[in-house]
């Protein structure tokens, strides 16, 4: 079951980056420029506790080159949990958190969550 949980995780946060266009591009007539995100945070908290655990997805160098490093992240069958994504830049030193430029451009950024071996489990969206 945790080997599912840890699969479910990897493969989530890997498609989380895989949507948000990891890689800068020229700006378009509009002037913004797309961000960068190399590294993305996934923080989940027990309901009714300071419980946190975190997982992150990493890919400095793009597709193509070095292998992603993907960690994993275990929640137990039974328990709610609050869920927050983070985007870092961390192709730049220092790194930069773009998380608010992210929320910012709303319209243009969605954040899908797969999930297996939960059973009947129920996930809501809470940012409309």
């Amino acid at each position: 079951m945790r080997t599912i949980h840890r699969l479910v995780i990897g493969l989530t946060l890997l498609s989380i980056v895989g949507v948000m266009a990891c890689g800068k591009k020229k700006p378009t007539g509009s002037g913004n420029e797309e961000e960068l995100i190399t590294t993305v945070i996934l923080r989940v908290t027990e309901q009714g506790t300071t419980t946190t655990t975190a997982a992150s997805f990493t890919d400095l160098d793009g597709p193509g080159g070095t292998a992603p490093a993907i960690d994993t992240l275990v929640i137990q069958a039974g328990k709610v949990y609050g869920c927050e994504v983070s985007f870092l830049d961390e192709s730049k030193t220092p790194s930069e958190d773009i998380t608010e430029e992210v929320k910012e451009e709303a319209e243009a950024h969605q954040v899908f969550y797969t999930r297996a071996g939960l059973g009947a489990s129920v996930m809501t969206y809470e940012d409309k």
